[in-house]
């Protein structure tokens, strides 16, 4: 597990310098999940009657969890401790359990079953 681990930390660190990466995976989230990537923009922009606002470091971290990069590559590529992603990820299923709306149980879903992915 720690060589995978060192082999993905390379990997980071040669997209952490390509931001497009993220574009990129938003795209593939809003193709492969019917616009995940977009109503949970939406949702959570701050201008939804129904959802928080989050800030950049979200939009960052949300669509990783989605495709299960496991929190310790999350922290190494956000420069935040392991405990830290896990209160995020944490703090991110109870704002999606509140949300209420029909995009909730997609956003579960997606942070929650990997087995599929």
């Amino acid at each position: 597990m720690d060589d995978l681990f060192e082999s993905m930390k390379k990997f980071m660190c040669e997209v952490k310098s390509d931001k497009t990466w993220l574009e990129d995976l938003e795209a593939a989230l809003n193709l492969m999940e019917d616009g995940l990537i977009d109503r949970f923009k939406e949702d959570f922009s701050g201008n939804s009657d129904v959802g928080e606002h989050m800030d950049d470091l979200d939009y960052l971290i949300v669509p990783m969890a989605f495709v299960g990069v496991h929190t310790r590559l999350i922290a190494y590529y956000t420069g935040l401790s392991n405990e830290a992603i896990r209160m995020r990820k944490s703090r991110y299923r109870r704002k999606f359990r509140n949300l209420g709306n029909e995009n909730s149980a997609d956003y579960l879903n997606a942070m929650d079953d990997k087995i599929k992915r």
